[in-house]
């Protein structure tokens, strides 16, 4: 999987990244780095539908982080679904929110 990062992180060829991805599936298919990395290349390749999928596979690992919900709001953004795609931004504001730290107190 870091090989497949890497390719992916200096833009490299994103289809050889892919495959890397495909087999580290079939071994760690719940892993959450590799769930955004395919959301991310699905995402970069126009596959925006695939990558809202893999987005959602990794909020079910994690419901309240920011990140994934805001990816998913991306990705409905670019499939032209702009109500929905502002529902998972707001979402995402209202979890940054909640997992803000506590001001200190005095």
């Amino acid at each position: 999987m870091a090989a497949a990062k890497r390719i992916g992180e200096d833009g490299g060829d994103v289809k050889k990244a892919m495959r890397y991805l495909d087999e580290a599936e079939k071994i760690e298919p719940q892993n959450p780095e590799l769930l955004r990395l395919k959301g991310v290349a699905y995402g970069v390749q126009g596959q925006f539908q695939k990558s809202i999928e893999y987005f959602e596979k990794l909020l079910v690992l994690d419901p309240n982080n920011p990140e994934v919900l805001r990816s998913i709001g991306m990705g409905y953004m670019n499939q032209g679904q702009k109500v929905l795609g502002q529902e998972y931004f707001d979402k995402a504001t209202a979890a940054s929110q909640n997992t803000a730290p506590a001001p200190p107190s005095e």
